[in-house]
């Protein structure tokens, strides 16, 4: 549930909303998704597939922010991020604010900022890949 709830600040930097943090991954949706409750409940299928396309939309963040992985981050961090010239970024740690905020900023003499290359969603999506490297 941790991985899943820092997930969420990721979630929302890039554009998505929260529905109820007591569900996990299930409680993002994009805009436009009313958080009204319903007038009639779910049925068990109904709940499993709003939880099935939630995880998608996660997976896409993830697959999107492995491609500017790849593209900015692999060269010192390494293709599986465990670290070359940069650190490892397994199991960071970190809260999702504080990762973005190092990836905009970069640290001087040791990693270029991203803040003129990437904009806000897309560091977002990097955060995410970041965050499932486990």
């Amino acid at each position: 549930m941790a991985r899943e709830l820092k997930g969420l600040g990721a979630g929302l930097i890039a554009g998505l909303g929260v529905v109820g943090a007591a569900f996990g991954v299930s409680a993002i949706a994009t805009h436009g998704q009313s958080a009204e409750p319903q007038d009639k409940p779910q049925t068990k299928n109904q709940s499993v597939a709003a939880s099935n396309a939630s995880l998608t939309n996660v997976s896409q963040l993830v697959a999107t922010g492995h491609g500017f992985y790849t593209t900015s981050c692999a060269s010192c961090h390494g293709k599986d991020g465990k670290g070359v010239i940069g650190p490892n970024l397994h199991n960071l740690g970190d809260p999702d604010a504080k990762i973005a905020l190092n990836i905009k900023n970069g640290f001087k003499g040791q990693m270029p900022p991203y803040r003129d290359k990437y904009t806000d969603p897309q560091i977002a999506a990097l955060v995410a890949y970041i965050q499932s490297l486990t």
